[in-house]
C-alpha cells in the first residue's frame, strides 16, 4: 500500500462539495488519515532500512506510535541532528490531534485542526527528505541504511 493516499484522501475530503453535510466528520476523517499517512512513510521507511528482528516485531505492534518516536529521536542523539528530534515531537503532536478527532467526541474539530495536522504532517515530511549526516544526504533511508552498514543503529 502507498501511504501517500491516505494523504489524498484527507485532501480529497476537504476539497469535496459536501465538506458542510459532514463538516466535523471530515474534518475528524481528514486528521486521522493525515496521521497515519506520515506515521506509516516513517515505520516503512525504518523497517525498510533496519532488519533487526526486535525493530519489525516492536513496530508492528500497539505501541509502535510510541516506539517510532522513540527511535527517531535516537536516530537525532546518533547522528546528533536536532531536525530528528523535532520530527518526533512534530509526530507526538500529530498522533495528540489524532487522537482528538478520532476518541474525543466532546471536543469540537475544526477546519483549522486539519490545518495544522497537515503543516505537521508537511514539516516531518520535508525534515526527512532533507537529512544529512556524514556525507550523506538525501533523506532518512539514507541516513538510515549508512548507520546500518556502519553499526550505528540505535536501540529500540
Amino acid at each position: 500500500m502507498n501511504a501517500r493516499e491516505f494523504r489524498d484522501v484527507a485532501e480529497f475530503l476537504m476539497k469535496s462539495s459536501d465538506v458542510e453535510l459532514f463538516e466535523e466528520g471530515v474534518y475528524r476523517t481528514s486528521i486521522s488519515r493525515l496521521y497515519y499517512y506520515i506515521f506509516l512513510e516513517l515505520r516503512d521507511t525504518i523497517l525498510f532500512s533496519d532488519p533487526r528482528r526486535n525493530v519489525k516485531s516492536r513496530l508492528k505492534g500497539g505501541k509502535a506510535h510510541k516506539l517510532i518516536r522513540e527511535y527517531l529521536k535516537n536516530v537525532g542523539d546518533t547522528v546528533n541532528n536536532e531536525d530528528l528530534k523535532d520530527v518526533a515531537e512534530l509526530l507526538y503532536n500529530l498522533h495528540e490531534l489524532r487522537k482528538d478527532a478520532d476518541y474525543e467526541t466532546g471536543k469540537f474539530i475544526r477546519k483549522e485542526d486539519v490545518e495544522r495536522a497537515l503543516a505537521y504532517a508537511e514539516e516531518i515530511k520535508e525534515i526527512i527528505n532533507e537529512l544529512e549526516y556524514n556525507g550523506i544526504s538525501g533523506n532518512l533511508e539514507n541516513v538510515l541504511t549508512y548507520l546500518k552498514i556502519n553499526g550505528q543503529l540505535p536501540q529500540v
